[in-house]
């Protein structure tokens, strides 16, 4: 039971920490139509931005502190260290599915990544004039535009950043432990309730 509450956790505080840190996203727009110019603008400053040949290790750059901060944190929490002084067995368990978590998110970033970058293409040829994409690869192009691309995984894994993201996580994972026991209540109570009509 104890691990089954682990995996649960786990599986719900990046949910958690993302829900509780960012505004509800706007209604889906209606698809407009893409001219043929516009992508292909689009397509060439994404390139600029973000090099085919550099986007695995741009990802690994950004993903990986992220991770590491997540999994800081959640061994931080004052619910899981309790959990862990109880049953100390539990913490390798813990931090191995959280290593085995930074793979697999890693590896899901790796493949899906085509598709996301073909679908923010076809945004930005939506969101922006020629002009406007025209602008942003000047930028990109230039000498600052270039280091500040190659700068974003630094700034990331900041330690500013990363103490900022650890504050976000520790407010997250604040009485996890209970909402995982109230929410496990509530779906039991439910099953039953069904299973009795």
């Amino acid at each position: 039971m104890i691990v089954k509450t682990l995996v649960l956790a786990a599986a719900m505080i990046p949910l958690s920490a993302m829900a509780q840190a960012s505004a509800p996203p706007p209604a889906a727009p209606v698809a407009a139509p893409v001219e043929p110019e516009r992508l292909a603008a689009a397509r060439k400053l994404i390139d600029e931005i973000l090099p085919p040949e550099k986007r695995d290790a741009m990802i690994d750059a950004m993903i990986r502190p992220m991770m590491a901060n997540l999994r800081e944190s959640m061994a931080q929490s004052p619910d899981m260290a309790a959990l862990f002084q109880q049953y100390p067995a539990t913490r390798d368990q813990m931090l191995q599915f959280l290593d085995g978590e930074t793979e697999r998110s890693l590896r899901v970033a790796h493949e899906t990544m085509p598709a996301l970058f073909d679908a923010m293409a076809i945004a930005y040829a939506r969101q922006f004039t020629l002009d406007q994409l025209a602008d942003m690869e000047r930028f990109f192009t230039s000498p600052t535009g270039k280091i500040y691309m190659e700068r974003v995984p630094a700034v990331m894994a900041d330690p500013a950043v990363t103490a900022a993201q650890r504050t976000m996580m520790d407010k997250a994972f604040d009485g996890l432990q209970d909402r995982i026991k109230s929410m496990a209540q509530k779906m039991q109570n439910a099953a039953v309730k069904e299973g009795k009509s």
